[in-house]
């Protein structure tokens, strides 16, 4: 979708999407993220939003990327606060006190530029790109909040229904989007946390592809989503009728105890690991080989290059369906390295 279109529609006041009240996703929400007094939230395609406002009331700093210079405009002079206004390569950059906004292409801001964030708040970002557009969108925002934990807020629709935006972006697309990455950091944790078998796989590099699955199933980054039934049936006892919205609880069936032997620890070497944290049949996730090879990597290398590494902090976990770990503070020691040296 291309610039001309969103400055359009500020242009000519077209703001159907802009609510007159603060989101009460966000107000429900942000507590449980456990964020520390004076936190710094970023809000990627913020408008004019009134969150800002109220994430600002709650004693955090925002930071905003804007494309519209009416919107950013609009957002300071709500606020009753005249900005500071300079220059950087792909915009204008608005500041007062605790609020910070990127006016411009969000796709040139750099992690740099940006400044380190504790939560990434997408209220409108994601559903208001086109599919084409998303995988870029996502990528950049890892680029910019690397772990941050974020709120992210969508829709599920039927696309027939109507045009977006806002775009329908359902569960599945989400992880394909943002789940490897918990995998990871998961997976760290869970080597630091059982060195004999850290060990094992540095005495035999070549468990490390069981070793990957035993960590998918042991920590699944996609806890939940939902299905709707087709057609009345019957789940053990339970009727289910056609319609009905079924929550596909996934870490569950990943401990199912008539599946697998001891399911609460981590064994990296377990066979066979009939793990669900793809999906199954028609619905398993079509990104599944490139994650798989992205953490097989991430294991060879981390194990190859360091002699150990160790959790440095208290450790931050993400709440809701999407889990992970959010803040892993973590010493590595390199391989081959001599304090002395």
């Amino acid at each position: 979708m291309k610039h001309e279109f969103w400055q359009a529609r500020w242009e000519n006041d077209q703001l159907g999407f802009h609510l007159a009240f603060v989101h009460p996703i966000l107000k429900r929400n942000l507590a449980g993220f456990g964020l520390a007094a004076n936190a710094r939230i970023f809000l990627p395609l913020c408008g004019k939003t009134l969150d800002i406002g109220w994430l600002l009331e709650q004693g955090h700093r925002v930071v905003g990327a804007e494309l519209s210079e009416i919107a950013v405009a609009q957002l300071f002079e709500s606020l009753g606060v005249e900005p500071s206004i300079d220059e950087w390569r792909g915009g204008r950059r608005w500041q007062h006190a605790g609020l910070t906004v990127f006016q411009g292409d969000i796709f040139a801001l750099t992690a740099a530029e940006l400044g380190p964030v504790d939560m990434i708040y997408d209220r409108a970002a994601l559903v208001a790109l086109p599919p084409a557009m998303r995988p870029g969108y996502a990528e950049q925002i890892l680029a910019l909040a690397g772990a941050a934990p974020q709120l992210l807020i969508t829709f599920e629709y039927d696309p027939a229904e109507k045009d977006g935006p806002p775009f329908p972006v359902l569960p599945e697309e989400i992880e394909r989007h943002y789940a490897t990455r918990h995998v990871i950091t998961e997976g760290m944790e869970a080597l630091i946390r059982n060195p004999d078998q850290r060990q094992k796989l540095i005495d035999d590099p070549s468990k490390i592809p069981t070793a990957v699955e035993e960590l998918l199933r042991w920590e699944s980054p996609v806890q939940e989503l939902p299905r709707w039934a087709t057609k009345d049936t019957e789940i053990g006892d339970r009727p289910i009728k056609a319609g009905d919205r079924i929550a596909m609880l996934w870490g569950s069936g990943n401990r199912d105890e008539a599946v697998f032997d001891q399911p609460e620890e981590c064994r990296l070497d377990r066979k066979p690991n009939r793990h669900l944290a793809f999906g199954y049949g028609i619905h398993t996730c079509l990104g599944a080989p490139m994650a798989r090879m992205e953490l097989r990597v991430v294991l060879e290398e981390l194990l190859r290059r360091t002699d150990r590494f160790e959790i440095s902090g208290s450790v931050v976990r993400k709440p809701y369906h999407h889990v992970g770990v959010a803040h892993l503070p973590v010493d590595i020691v390199p391989r081959g390295f001599s304090a002395s040296a």
